[in-house]
This record gives C-alpha cells, sequence and structure tokens, in this order.
C-alpha cells in the first residue's frame, strides 16, 4: 500500500506517476500495475493505493525505493525523491500483515501493521467504534463490526482501508459480533445476538447468501472455520466455563472438542490445519495453548503471569500473534508457533487487541494518528490587545506523541473583538470573565481548549477611571477628613490607590536649632517612620524606611544630624543620622530600651530614657563632637517611678515628667552628684512632655485631666505658669502632645489629634496647620494621552487652623502625578493675592492648564503652563468662575459661573475671548465637560429636582436628559471613545452613592463602585 498527499498553487488537477526501484535508487521504473488508478488528482487530495507487482516475486524488497512524478496539468513531471514511503519491510514477505484493534483514540479503530510491527496505519477514524477486525487469508480484505446505524453490525473494506461495504442491516436490535474469513477468504463466520440467545452464522464476503447455523441459549464466542471449511470452531459457555465446541458445517452436528472444569477460548486453526490454538486458565491464569491435531497433544505455548489472549496464526504459520498485558494494558506480540521468546509488536499505553494475520506486507508510512486532544501552555495574559500566537498549543495523539500546532481562535462569551490572534476586550462588558477558545481540526476531528480570564486582568492596561475618594475619621471633624486618587477599570475593577499622603497619623517632632526645618515622626507603611519639611519651601522628605520603628527625633546642635530611636535591631536603641537620612548610625548597644533623647546647647552632652533598672530613668552621655560617639554615661534620676522626656534648663539642671507620685508632674534636678530632684508642678492634672530651648528658663508642657488637654508655659525659675491653652477651652478628646519653642520663642509647635502638627503665635495667637496626616488630593483630570493626572491637593502648604471648630483652612495648589502612581510635582505655588488652586483641566494641544484660582476671595478661571509659569486671568469678574474644562483641541474652554445669578454654563475661547452663555434657567447647571470629539457636553443640573445628567450639543442647543430618579447625579465625564459617561451619584447622603456609568443616550445605566464608610467616591474622571 502506497499513501501520498498532492498540492498545487493553482488548486486544479495534478498529474501523477509513481516509480519504483530494486537496486536502492541507481535506476527507476514506472510503476504500471495499480488497478483503477489514472493518475490525475485534484490538488490537496490524498491517495492510498493497493499495488500488486506482477513480477513480485523477482523484487529485491530491502533495496525497494519509490519515488512520486508529480506535475502541474498534463505535463510530464520529473520523478521527485520521497520520503513518505517506509523501506523497513519484512524480509520474509511471507509472514503477512496484522489487522487490529485499538484504543489509541477516543474510541475503538482498526489499524493494519506489518507482522513484524513495522508501519502501523490507522483505517478508521472511530468514529462508529469499530472493533473485532479480522483479515481474509489473502490479505485483500478486513471484515469488522461497526455501531454507525446500530448496536453492531458488520462491514467489509480492502485492507488498504477503502471501498468500505455494509454486510448486514440489523433493524431489530440484533448485534453481529466475531466475524472471521474462511480460509479461502470467501465466507464470514460470526455470532448475531438478540434477546439474549445466540446465533452462529456464515456469510459470504460480498453480503450475499447469510445463512443460520444454530441457535444457542447460551453465550457463544469467537468462530473459526476448519481449514478444510467444512466444519466451524467456537467458544460457547456452559456450567460456568466457556468450552470450546465444534459444529458440522452442513449437518449441524456439533460436539464439545476441548472442555473441562476450566475455561478454554479462543479458538485458531493454523493454516495447514494440524494445530488448533486456545487460551485456557487451566493453571489459574490464562496461557496459550497449541493442541496438535495430528498426534492429539497439547503443549503451553506462554507461562507467565499475565493475562494472554486471542492467539492467531500467521499467514504462513511460523508464528501466532496474540494480546498480553505484561505491559499493563493489552498489547500485541509475536511468537513462534513451537513456543520461546515473545516480541512485542505494539507499543502504546492503550489497549490493543483482536489481532488477525493476512497475507502481503504494508509499505506505505502511517500518516499523523488520530488527534485525541489539544493543551494551551505559556499562558500570560495582561492586558488588551492579547497576543493569542504567543500562547502555545499542543496536539495530543492517539499513540501519545505530541505535536505542537496552530490553532484558530473564537470568542465564546465576554465580547470584544478578535482580527487573526490580536483580541481587544471590550471594557465595558457585562461579564467579569471572557472565554476565548482554541480550536484545531485534522481529519474532520477538531478538539478545543477554553481560556477563561477575568476582564479586570484583559483591561487593566486600557484607559482607567480616575477619582477622588475620601473618609471621615469622625463624622464631626473637618480636621479628619482625607482623600486621595484612586484608578479603577472600566468596570469598576481593579481600585487602586494613586496618591499618597506622606503620613497617616503624626507623632513627635523636633526644630533644628538653625530654625530651618523640622523633623517629625509619623505612621507610614504601618510603621513609624521619620520626616523631615524645609521651612522655607515646606518640601518634605522621608528619611528613613524600614519595617520597624523609627521615632523620637531630636537635632544636634549644629542642626547637622539627627538622633533618633529605632527598635530595627529588636529592643529601642539610639541611634543619629546625618539630617539628610543618611549615615544612619547605632550609638547605644544593650539589652534595654532608650527613648527621648535631648541634646544639650553646646553639643557635648545627650539626655535620655532607658529602662535598665526596670524603671524609666534619665542618663546622660558625653557625645564625641567629631564621631558622635557616647561615652562617660551617667544616672541623672533614680529610685522608684518613671521618669521620662528630659531637657536641660538653666542653672545646670534638667527637668523630666515622673509619676514617682503618683500623677505625672515635672520635676528638675540639677546634674551634681547627689541632687534631689525638686518639684516644678503639682496640683490634680497630669504634666506631660516638658521641652525648653536648651539651657533655658522657660519650659513649655501639656496638662491633661480626664481626657481634658491645655498648653502651659512655666518659669522654671519662679514657678510663675501661663497657659496657652487652658484646660477646659478645648473640645474634650482634642489631644496635644509634645510642644516644643522655636528657637526664637515666638511660635510654640505641637501635635494635635494625631492628624496635625500645629503651631501658635504666642503674639498673635493665630494658629497655623504645618504638617497634616491626613490631606485632601481632589479633583482628578486625566490627560489626553491618559498617562498623567492632575489634580488639587494640600499636601505641602500650611493653613489657618480653627481651634473652636477643630478645622483647618487649607491653602491648594495644582499637581501632577503619573497615572500608574509615583512621584508627585507640584505646578503652582499659591502666593500673594493668588491663596488657592482648584479642578485642573489639561491639554496636550494648547500645551496649557486651566484651573480655578481664588484671588482676593473671588474664584476666576486661569490658564498657565505645566511649570506653574505663563500665569494669565481669562475671567476677570466679580461673578465666582469655577470648573473649567478644555475642549479637546484647546480652542475653547467650558466653566461655570453664577454672574447671573444662579450657576449658568458658559464657553470662551481659550484666550478668554468670544463668551458665550450655554445655558439659561433658574436653577444651577454645573460640572460641564466636552465630549472626545468635543461636540457634545455634559453637564449636572437640578432643573428638574435632585441633580441629573444632561447632554447638549457645544453650542447650547440639542438639551437632552439621560439619567433619572432619586438619585443625586454630579460630575459627569466621557469616556475616551465616547461609548460611555462617568459620574458621582447618592441619595441623602453621600455615603449612599457610588460611581456610575451611563451611555450618552442614556441606556445602560449601572453602578460600578459604591461608596463604603471606608471610601466615598467623587470627581471621576476618564
Amino acid at each position: 500500500m502506497i499513501s501520498f498527499s498532492v498540492s498545487d498553487p493553482e488548486s486544479d488537477i495534478c498529474m501523477v506517476k509513481l516509480y519504483y526501484s530494486s537496486d536502492r535508487g541507481a535506476t527507476y521504473s514506472p510503476i504500471t500495475d495499480i488497478a483503477g488508478f489514472s493518475g490525475a488528482m485534484p490538488s490537496g487530495s490524498t491517495a492510498v493505493l493497493l499495488w500488486k507487482p506482477l513480477n513480485f516475486s523477482e523484487l529485491n524488497l530491502k533495496d525497494l525505493k519509490i519515488k512520486v512524478g508529480i506535475s502541474d496539468g498534463a505535463a510530464e513531471g520529473a520523478a521527485l525523491a520521497s520520503d513518505l514511503f517506509s523501506i523497513n519491510i519484512p524480509a520474509n514477505k511471507a509472514v503477512g500483515k496484522i489487522a487490529f484493534m485499538s484504543m489509541r483514540g477516543v474510541s475503538r479503530q482498526i489499524y493494519i501493521m506489518n507482522a513484524d510491527g513495522t508501519n502501523q496505519y490507522r483505517l478508521t477514524d472511530g468514529a462508529n467504534d469499530e472493533n473485532f477486525a479480522a483479515i481474509s487469508p489473502d490479505g485483500n480484505k478486513i471484515v469488522y463490526t461497526s455501531a454507525g446505524n446500530s448496536k453492531s453490525d458488520l462491514y467489509i473494506m480492502d485492507s488498504n482501508g477503502l471501498n468500505e461495504k455494509r454486510l448486514t442491516v440489523s433493524a431489530s436490535g440484533e448485534e453481529y459480533l466475531y466475524p472471521s474469513f474462511s480460509p479461502d477468504s470467501s465466507k464470514i463466520a460470526f455470532i448475531m445476538t438478540l434477546d439474549g440467545r445466540y446465533t452462529l452464522g456464515v456469510i459470504n464476503a460480498d453480503g450475499s447468501g447469510l445463512s443460520v447455523i444454530q441457535t444457542f441459549d447460551t453465550a457463544a464466542y469467537y468462530p473459526v472455520f476448519w481449514p478444510n471449511q467444512t466444519r466451524i470452531a467456537f467458544s460457547m459457555q456452559e456450567e460456568g466455563k466457556n468450552k470450546i465446541y465444534i459444529i458440522d458445517y452442513e449437518s449441524k452436528s456439533m460436539a464439545a472438542f476441548i472442555a473441562g472444569n476450566f475455561n478454554v477460548n479462543y479458538p485458531a486453526f493454523s493454516p495447514d490445519g494440524t494445530k488448533l490454538a486456545f487460551t485456557s486458565d487451566v493453571d489459574g491464569d490464562f496461557e496459550i495453548l497449541v493442541r496438535d491435531l495430528v498426534s492429539n497433544t497439547i503443549s503451553k505455548i506462554t507461562d507467565n503471569a499475565y493475562f494472554d489472549a486471542y492467539p492467531r496464526f500467521t499467514a504462513d504459520g511460523s508464528n501466532i500473534i496474540f494480546s498480553s498485558r505484561q505491559s499493563g494494558a493489552n498489547q500485541i506480540y509475536s511468537m513462534s508457533a513451537e513456543g520461546g521468546e515473545a516480541v512485542r509488536l505494539t507499543n502504546t499505553l492503550n489497549e490493543e487487541f483482536f489481532a488477525t494475520a493476512g497475507a502481503g506486507y504494508v509499505i506505505f508510512a502511517p500518516p499523523r494518528p488520530l488527534l485525541k486532544s489539544i493543551t494551551l501552555s505559556d499562558i500570560n495574559i495582561s492586558g488588551s490587545p492579547v497576543d493569542l500566537s504567543k500562547i502555545k498549543c499542543s496536539a495530543f495523539y492517539e499513540d501519545n506523541t505530541t505535536l505542537s500546532v496552530t490553532p484558530v481562535w473564537s470568542v465564546v462569551s465576554g465580547g470584544g473583538t478578535l482580527s487573526g490572534t490580536s483580541y481587544v476586550a471590550d471594557p465595558y462588558s457585562d461579564t467579569d470573565t471572557v472565554i476565548l477558545r482554541a480550536s484545531y481540526t485534522e481529519y474532520d476531528i477538531t478538539r478545543t481548549n477554553d481560556i477563561k480570564v477575568k476582564l479586570s486582568t484583559l483591561i487593566s492596561n486600557l484607559r482607567k477611571i480616575f477619582m477622588a475618594a475620601g473618609y471621615n475619621t469622625a463624622s464631626d471633624s473637618n480636621s479628619l477628613v482625607e482623600s486621595n486618587i484612586y484608578s479603577a477599570n472600566s468596570n469598576g475593577s481593579g481600585l487602586t490607590q494613586v496618591t499618597f499622603n506622606d503620613t497617616t497619623a503624626l507623632i513627635k517632632a523636633a526644630i533644628s536649632p538653625d530654625g530651618t526645618k523640622i523633623a517629625y515622626s509619623g505612621i507610614r507603611d504601618g510603621n513609624i517612620e521619620l520626616f523631615v519639611m524645609d521651612l522655607k519651601t515646606y518640601k518634605k522628605r522621608r528619611l528613613t524606611s524600614n519595617s520597624s520603628s523609627d521615632d523620637e527625633p531630636c537635632f544636634t546642635a549644629d542642626s547637622s544630624k539627627i538622633i533618633f530611636t529605632s527598635n530595627r535591631e529588636g529592643n529601642f536603641e539610639l541611634y543619629s543620622m546625618n539630617a539628610d537620612g543618611s549615615s544612619q548610625t547605632r550609638l547605644t548597644n544593650n539589652a534595654y530600651d532608650e527613648s527621648s533623647p535631648y541634646v544639650a546647647k553646646d553639643g557635648l552632652m545627650l539626655l535620655y530614657t532607658s529602662n535598665r533598672n526596670g524603671y524609666d530613668k534619665v542618663y546622660a552621655s558625653l557625645i564625641d563632637p567629631m564621631s558622635g560617639a557616647l561615652s562617660d554615661e551617667t544616672s541623672v534620676t533614680v529610685g522608684e517611678g518613671n521618669d521620662r522626656n528630659p531637657c536641660f534648663i538653666s542653672g545646670n539642671r534638667v527637668a523630666f515628667e515622673s509619676d514617682r507620685n503618683g500623677l505625672s508632674q515635672l520635676f528638675a534636678v540639677e546634674l551634681s552628684a547627689g541632687s534631689e530632684p525638686k518639684a516644678l508642678t503639682s496640683g490634680a492634672a497630669n504634666a506631660l512632655h516638658p521641652s525648653s530651648i536648651s539651657g533655658d528658663n522657660f519650659i513649655v508642657y501639656v496638662v491633661e485631666n480626664n481626657f481634658q488637654y491645655g498648653l502651659t508655659i512655666l518659669n522654671t525659675d519662679t514657678l510663675q505658669t501661663s497657659d496657652l491653652f487652658s484646660l477646659g477651652k478645648l473640645a474634650a478628646g482634642y489631644s496635644i502632645a509634645y510642644p516644643f519653642f522655636n528657637y526664637n520663642k515666638n511660635f510654640i509647635f505641637y501635635c494635635s489629634l494625631g492628624a496635625h502638627l500645629l503651631f501658635t503665635s504666642l503674639t498673635e495667637g493665630t494658629t497655623y496647620s504645618l504638617v497634616r496626616a491626613l490631606n485632601k488630593n481632589s479633583a482628578p483630570s486625566v490627560s489626553p494621552d491618559g498617562t498623567e493626572i492632575f489634580y488639587h491637593s494640600d499636601i505641602d502648604n500650611i493653613g489657618f487652623f480653627d481651634i473652636g471648630q477643630i478645622s483647618s483652612i487649607s491653602m491648594y495648589d495644582i499637581y501632577s502625578v503619573p497615572a500608574a502612581g509615583g512621584e508627585r510635582v507640584k505646578i503652582t505655588s499659591a502666593s500673594g493675592d493668588i491663596t488657592g488652586y482648584y479642578n485642573p483641566s489639561y491639554s496636550s494641544a494648547a500645551a496649557k492648564i486651566t484651573a480655578t484660582a481664588k484671588v482676593n476671595e473671588n474664584l476666576e478661571i486661569y490658564v498657565f503652563d505645566k511649570t506653574g509659569g505663563s500665569l494669565v486671568n481669562l475671567t476677570n469678574n466679580p461673578a465666582a468662575d469655577v470648573t473649567s474644562k478644555f475642549s479637546p483641541d484647546g480652542s475653547k474652554i467650558v466653566f461655570v459661573s453664577d454672574r447671573d445669578g444662579n450657576n449658568e454654563i458658559y464657553i470662551m475661547n481659550s484666550d478668554g475671548s468670544g463668551l458665550a452663555n450655554l445655558t439659561n434657567n433658574a436653577k444651577n447647571d454645573t460640572d460641564p465637560n466636552f465630549s472626545p470629539d468635543g461636540k457634545k457636553i455634559v453637564f449636572s443640573s437640578d432643573r428638574d429636582g435632585p441633580g441629573q445628567i444632561y447632554t447638549m450639543n457645544a453650542d447650547g442647543t440639542g438639551l437632552a436628559r439621560i439619567t433619572s430618579g432619586g438619585l443625586n447625579c454630579f460630575e459627569p465625564c466621557y469616556s475616551p471613545d465616547g461609548r460611555k459617561i462617568v459620574f458621582s451619584a447618592y441619595t441623602s447622603s453621600l455615603s449612599d452613592g457610588g460611581v456610575f456609568t451611563v451611555n450618552p443616550d442614556g441606556t445602560d445605566p449601572k453602578v460600578i463602585l459604591r461608596n463604603t464608610t471606608a471610601l466615598r467616591f467623587i470627581s471621576p474622571s476618564w
């Protein structure tokens, strides 16, 4: 058999000629004796040809080579070299070929191979569960069973797999089983079952002449013809055991041939009729036995612990082929008919069974085995578009081989577009799961494998929605409102914080002796870190970054270094570093905790607290002015009680707080040996956190009683006090901690509420917020290319602080930050008449930012460049002009103004000219934004009751309301592709709302983010 395929660029007819060489390719002769082959083949077709050489006996098979000559149309083609054909032909051509059933695919299929196991080739595709293959003795035909249109019918085909024909039609549910050929290949014996009865029958190989030999009430199996074709042997069950019977073909007389108190099965005659092979479990497990029909003796051919079954003689009778479970699954083996070592012919992990032998041999190479499944690997999907060609697809075949293949992709669910192997997700899909399917087809068999991907994963690199989100730590305290910028995917997934406040709580601060900077500790990333602020620029810098607590900063006398406490080595020790955070060095090293460092005015002595004796006590050490190393440690205080927060005061004394008498009070002790501490304060309130300018006679400290706090200044020489904030003046719970003077003693700095570093003027009484733990970063606006976020923030500015209202009045500036997060850049610096900038909008086309500026308590629209320069007031009107937005081309600015008595929407050229009023009604129209093409404006209005979202043309015509219901909707913004509008909405309170999207025509409204007690979302920008 010879198999090959042809193809042609014009996809028309190809002309094929076959050649053979019997001298290893030295010379070639045409093959002319293939019946029915004209040589004309359509492009893309496959031929499976049966070649029966007339000079077969003269061929030297070991030297045989075959070539295929293919030409375009009728033109003569040269003989082409080919590797399609196997030369591995059995040396003894009489050995023959073997047909067998295989489970290499998803169902049973018929295979053929040479009797030595070479050139295994699949003849059926398994679509109809083909079984019980039997090859005719002449090797030309194969009979088998198939369940194509019934339970099981008989089919016959050429031994090359062609010319299939159905022999029986089981119309009443009968099953045809166990077919076998007569020695002359003209007849087929079989068993037919119906309603629990078994019929032995015979049919001609062309499908005619079906006759019933006998019907049995017990199970019958595996009929085979006697070599003289007058009798049939078969197995039949009797009294629980299988026995071999012989029945006369004509007379129908029947007799047991091999029987006993054991099972015998699978009878098979040798071609010369002198032997009968069968299986028996007479020794416990099934082995192959042979009965010599001349001497009537029985010999065991196999002897092992495995299940051996279905023996059949080869065409020349020299070998027996059989199935055995020696490797686990049934495989086909061959051995001498006289016994000996078995040779394995198949080598798979599948079931191989029912092998029969016939004449001839197979000289074609097998095609690719049946496709079983496909798998996908190297799946690394993140973002859109997805390059599916990078995903590896492996095909698994029935013979357990694999091959890398290229699948065809399709979208099963989740939307999006697919072009070849490039998939683009739909960011607005209603499902959060996308299913992509890989399909691969071979021989009309298709196998698929699906990938399920979260939509949030696919759209993670697409344009985000940015919004501000804040929360109140105390509902009645405006000072404790924090907000930051967040991003989310278009469906609300992937919520990510973009901006961060420098700290989430403030603990303790210290001013440098030169008055240029303040160091402070605050919580960041879950632990306490140190920061420094430049008092001229208000710029902050993080000094420490680790998983430990770094606290209690104190400057050296020359302001060049900071001494602090840290537990980075386990317990709290003293460390020093340069004022820029470099050269961090450990100063103490023991098993105890040191805290509260304080440097003398001359910089040569350090006070601190240590708990080495069970109580916190004050110690002093000398400081090496060159290396900073500590030496000559002495104990300043002794006895019971805890002594903390020491500081140098006048008269070579040390002041400290102590609970030695119960309440915490202030004491002073001289540094001379044996000096006894003297009380500086008394009364029912606690005196805490004393601080002084080193060597000065004034102390500032905190008084506390029942969670009410005050701030008091004490003259340590006269013991006279004056209250900056007396007990009861501040609201209950308004905490104050760690006050200190600046070095001119005209300000007192202190931490308040854990959220502010405040300072109060001793001359004016005005209080300012210098550092806030809870800043307000809000009003994000996305750059046209989506890479940068512009927003306003009070993070680097000081502000007034209202002690009575416990609220700060902050000054805002415009900042930018990368869309993925990172370092913020301050763009404006409000000063002079301008006391704040708000609500930025950037135009890359105009290379400008527009924002609202607070000018002499009035609100105006300004433009400036990305450095904050080229500042221009566009409105200059006594009305409030706010929330300006650039058109996409940068030529127009839309904004809100109350110049007509209420908020209306106006438009002007980007230079301030061409002012036009777009809305005019008695209600408030706010929050305008352009569509991506600049033709539409979306805005919010309360003209119909609660705020709703409206659209109109850029000239004010074509008004349309696109939201409805009880929600108060505001701050709308178009998506970059114009398909959606995002907005904020709430009911009676902000905590009830969230972020919503809607189509520009008002359809498909949906919430993508709901407000929580932790995060309340406003100002979405796309």
